[in-house]
């Protein structure tokens, strides 16, 4: 009897142990779920910010970037196309002068050993009433009346007036504004004439005897007082038969409204 009693006792443990470990278990995973739901509860509306704002936000700083470097990148193109088409309007200068004179040399100090001013533009004038800028420059620092301007071999105008601080350059876009000029590549001649338009002038007087090609190059030939010879004075844009003569536009190399500063010089220290 007493082994029976002893084995029932046994008997009850087991199975009282069995259901507190089930009733510990079934508590246990249902206080999980219950986690799990209010932690999915609460995780929801910050996964639908984090969709609604954060993600368009971190997709507009990513759109940034990209667009700031796409900026740098571009920049850097047109700094380097800056600097090809000054290379290429010096070979070709260089190339022109070679073949009338053979002193390719001389030609190249021309470059080189020009007294050259640099000045900053301070203001602008830029319209149909006329074209020009004022520089930081003036008889105070050596500026006289018809000096002329360059930018990167590029010819850009003639001082007309100067005053003690400060000169006004007139640009070759202005009416007034005639230079002689020739194209290297075809031979064509004529006069270089502004429209008092930054961004159109004409080349006139150009004979219907030469061959006149759009996109060749136009620079300065030299004739005259003021201006120098082998500075380039911009594209040809466009020609058109007109009686005994072309009728052709030229395009400006250097957008005023985008210079900053020129270097000026007596047209005696930049010919040979």
């Amino acid at each position: 009897m007493f082994g029976k009693k002893r084995n029932f006792k046994t008997l009850y443990l087991v199975v009282g142990l069995a259901i507190v470990f089930f009733l510990f278990h079934r508590f246990v995973f249902s206080f999980s779920r219950l986690c799990c739901v209010v932690v999915s509860t609460v995780s929801y509306p910050v996964f639908l910010v984090q969709e609604k704002i954060i993600s368009p936000i971190r997709n507009y700083s990513v759109k940034k970037k990209q667009s700031k470097e796409i900026d740098q990148f571009l920049n850097q193109l047109i700094v380097e196309n800056e600097r090809l088409l000054a290379e290429n309007i010096a070979l070709h200068a260089a190339a022109d002068y070679q073949e009338q004179t053979q002193e390719l040399i001389q030609f190249k100090k021309r470059y080189n050993a020009c007294n050259f001013v640099v000045s900053q533009v301070v203001f602008r004038q830029l319209n149909s009433d006329g074209q020009f800028v004022l520089l930081d420059k003036g008889s105070r620092h050596g500026i006289t009346k018809d000096m002329v301007a360059v930018y990167k071999n590029n010819l850009l105008g003639k001082i007309t007036e100067v005053f003690p601080l400060y000169s006004k350059l007139v640009l070759l876009s202005d009416r007034s504004c005639k230079v002689a000029a020739h194209c290297p590549k075809t031979k064509a001649s004529g006069i270089h004439a502004g429209l008092n338009d930054s961004f159109c002038c004409e080349l006139q007087r150009v004979s219907h005897l030469d061959t006149v090609q759009e996109g060749d190059l136009v620079f300065s030939s030299g004739e005259g007082l003021v201006f120098p010879r082998g500075f380039a004075l911009g594209k040809i844009a466009s020609v058109a038969p007109d009686g005994l003569y072309h009728a052709v536009t030229v395009k400006p190399i250097i957008d005023p409204q985008n210079l900053s500063y020129c270097c000026l010089i007596y047209k005696g220290e930049a010919s040979v």
